[in-house]
């Protein structure tokens, strides 16, 4: 494999994860339906302070792109 396509494999890799990294989570609704359980989701902890490198491109990835869409 030659270099631009693991490049391009990696960039293509990060995009989508940035992507997914971005989605809102929809809480379930509340139908009351015959078991009437509560489906609501617990608040996400707050991520470790030590981040991999792969987290820290992700974050400039994410800062370039609002940079760019300030422009």
């Amino acid at each position: 494999m030659n270099l631009y396509n693991a490049a391009s494999k990696s960039y293509v890799k990060a995009m989508r994860d940035l992507k997914n990294r971005s989605k809102p989570t929809m809480e379930p609704q509340k139908t009351g339906g015959l078991l009437g359980r509560d489906m609501t989701r617990k608040p996400k902890q707050d991520a470790p302070k030590d981040k991999q490198p792969y987290d820290m491109v992700l974050d400039a990835m994410q800062q370039i792109r609002e940079y760019r869409n300030k422009l």
